[in-house]
């Protein structure tokens, strides 16, 4: 065509006007100069120099060809979208759809962005609306997605994510499989949502927060599948506590697990002596891509975050502990934890959930923050099948579940570890707590409970950012808490009386309010039912490690921010911070945070955890019993006890008296000087 042109259309009497990218035309024009050279020429004289020549030799054609039939001085290059909307002053590209008043292009993509991502925060915004106005995009694809957009809108009962998706996955088509993401319909899950999450964030090369989905990567194909990634984050989060409790981990988690993974010494010894690659074993072995209880994903990851077989080490790590199997001889102090021991069955139950048996050379019995937030995700999925059954059939359907998830289940150990060569198929735990414990008062519980998440969760419209922003703060502090606590344990912290003395007990205190501060920080932040954050000074940025009292500061602004009776002030929260209640208020949590030996007692800080508990009281709605409060300072109001009756027995009374792996002979000869000074 462009020879055509210059042989016959050369003539001062006509103007030719041709539009197109004067990069594709080089690309022609390069391709055709090649073909000039004899396919003999080219095979005889293939060494370097000559490849060269002939390198510059086309270099010069297409340059002087171009410029025959481009002269420069009758050049004009459109400007983009973006260049026409930010930097051209005075105008602007308006768009309009049917039945609505005129709008910038740019107030359109944002309002498609906003109700389509969930994209609250005005700099998230602006990331995705500006990769959408690049002269990258042709400005077709933004027309027609605006088009399509906008027009399935008006359809009655629509749903913006859901609508955006399907535009973004016709318009986006080649970016989409040439990244290798899920394109049919048909095999969309949440597993398969996670898996396509992780391999995207390993393209990216971001593994700190490329999960936050954020169209910021050098490739054109990897900034599409973003933008369409997040799409089908929101629409899988939609309405969905437990979805976005699974994306949380299966999505965010698997890549913070597997870059701690890669920089392992028995990850990078693996890749040393096996070809294959670790990331596809990592998939496998965590169940990535498959259809698999978040709860499969949370007993693995407590073989790859703790040190399998590794006794003389402190079994601390991050979001989780691990426990001796067996009492250690000299330490009666300490006997071997038995959830059987707990007095309460929510007590008992929050025990075994949070529990994980992997099978390395020794059984490694590990309690982990992860298991119980798996386990809140896997109940509420088995229990939406139940929600209209009533009465008796849907509490026995209830005790099924909870018996079922507090099974100990006994998981093998990683390809990557040398206890991989154990032969055991994994196996479900024998523990059958239907059959041995009156779970009655514990349905009851979890029974309010669900009805109150399936009312909270129509609130619930999590962002890729949203997600993101809660994993990476809540692993930030959980290896924080790790890290301080592993050197705070004592013989003498049984108690854990003082911040420097610490037990199995407060550690999973710790590890519980550092997912419920990341999720009320990050929430209040970016998730979009949140009008207005109120944590802005310094110090709302921090995050509870040896005490509470930064978490317990941010919950009593927030609970104080709405005006009225506490009926008002829940409300408030489920309004705008819907994933934060739905988990403060969680049956399952609350032995943690109510747990013997876990709250500090001191002066200025015990005040700190006194007044937690009671406003976390007033948000729970009903008085309880904390072993390490009582006299005078700690009264239950008698509001709670008119609403609710007697307090409520709910925390752990033995967890603080479990030993910790790799501390027996440091905490004998500790109480051993102890003695000696007595």
């Amino acid at each position: 065509m462009l020879e055509s042109i210059r042989r016959f259309f050369s003539s001062k009497h006509l103007i030719v006007l041709i539009t197109g990218d004067l990069r594709l035309y080089s690309q022609l024009v390069r391709g055709k100069q090649y073909e000039n050279y004899n396919e003999v020429l080219l095979r005889e004289e293939g060494y370097e120099e000559r490849k060269r020549e002939r390198y510059q030799m086309v270099e010069h054609l297409e340059q002087q060809y171009l410029l025959k039939l481009f002269p420069v001085h009758k050049r004009f290059e459109l400007k983009s979208l973006y260049q026409l909307e930010r930097q051209v002053e005075g105008r602007r590209v308006l768009v309009k759809a049917e039945g609505e008043e005129a709008q910038s292009i740019t107030s359109a993509l944002e309002s498609m962005v906003r109700d389509g991502l969930y994209v609250k925060n005005a700099k998230d915004l602006s990331v995705y609306v500006d990769e959408l106005l690049q002269p990258q995009q042709p400005i077709r694809l933004v027309i027609q997605l605006l088009q399509r957009y906008y027009q399935d809108s008006k359809v009655k009962g629509s749903i913006s994510p859901r609508v955006l998706n399907q535009a973004l996955r016709s318009a986006m088509l080649s970016s989409i499989y040439k990244t290798g993401l899920t394109y049919n319909q048909s095999d969309e899950n949440s597993g398969s949502l996670c898996k396509d999450v992780f391999q995207y964030t390993l393209l990216d090369g971001d593994l700190n927060t490329g999960f936050y989905l954020r169209p910021q990567s050098e490739s054109e194909s990897l900034r599409s599948s973003a933008i369409y990634l997040s799409s089908q984050v929101s629409c899988m989060g939609r309405n969905s506590l437990a979805n976005t409790l699974q994306l949380l981990l299966t999505g965010c988690g698997s890549v913070s697990l597997f870059d701690d993974l890669q920089k392992s010494s028995e990850g990078q010894a693996f890749v040393k002596k096996d070809s294959q690659s670790l990331s596809d074993n990592f998939m496998t072995y965590m169940g990535l891509g498959r259809v698999e209880s978040v709860t499969h994903w949370a007993h693995r990851a407590c073989a790859v975050l703790g040190a399998v077989d590794k006794d003389k080490g402190k079994g601390v790590y991050t979001g989780l502990i691990r426990l001796n199997v067996r009492a250690h001889s000299g330490l009666t102090e300490f006997p071997r934890y038995q959830s059987e021991k707990e007095v309460t069955p929510i007590a008992r139950l929050s025990a075994d959930i949070s529990t994980s048996m992997i099978q390395g050379r020794n059984t490694n019995f590990y309690m982990s923050v992860f298991n119980l937030i798996a386990g809140i995700s896997d109940l509420i999925t088995e229990m939406e099948q139940y929600r209209d059954v009533k009465g008796k059939e849907y509490e026995e359907a209830l005790k099924k579940i909870l018996s079922k998830l507090a099974s100990q289940a006994t998981c093998t150990s990683p390809i990557w570890l040398d206890a991989y060569d154990i032969d055991l198929d994994e196996e479900t735990g024998s523990v059958d707590l239907s059959s041995d414990v009156d779970l009655s008062s514990a349905i009851v519980l979890m029974k309010d409970w669900l009805s109150n998440v399936y009312d909270v969760s129509t609130k619930i419209t999590p962002s890729s950012v949203t997600i993101g922003k809660i994993w990476i703060r809540l692993f930030f502090n959980l290896t924080k808490v790790r890290e301080q606590h592993a050197s705070n344990l004592s013989f003498d912290g049984i108690d854990g009386r003082s911040s420097t003395n610490t037990n199995a007990a407060k550690i999973m205190r710790f590890n519980v309010l550092a997912l419920l501060n990341a999720i009320l920080f990050e929430e209040s932040h970016y998730h979009i039912s949140s009008k207005k954050s109120l944590f802005h000074e310094v110090n709302d940025r921090k995050n509870p490690t040896t005490s509470s009292d930064v978490f317990y500061k941010k919950l009593l602004k927030q609970w104080n921010s709405v005006s009225g009776s506490d009926e008002k002030k829940r409300e408030g929260l489920k309004t705008s911070l819907p994933i934060f209640y739905s988990m403060l208020t969680c049956p399952l949590l609350q032995p943690f945070l109510l747990a013997k030996g876990s709250l500090t007692i001191g002066t200025k800080v015990h005040k700190h955890d006194t007044e937690l508990t009671k406003l976390l009281m007033d948000i729970w709605g009903y008085g309880v019993l904390c072993p390490d409060l009582g006299g005078d300072d700690f009264v239950i109001e008698s509001k709670l006890i008119e609403k609710s009756g007697e307090p409520k027995e709910l925390a752990l009374l033995t967890l603080n008296s479990a030993l910790i792996t790799g501390t027996g002979p440091g905490f004998i000869a500790e109480k051993g000087r102890l003695s000696a000074d007595d």
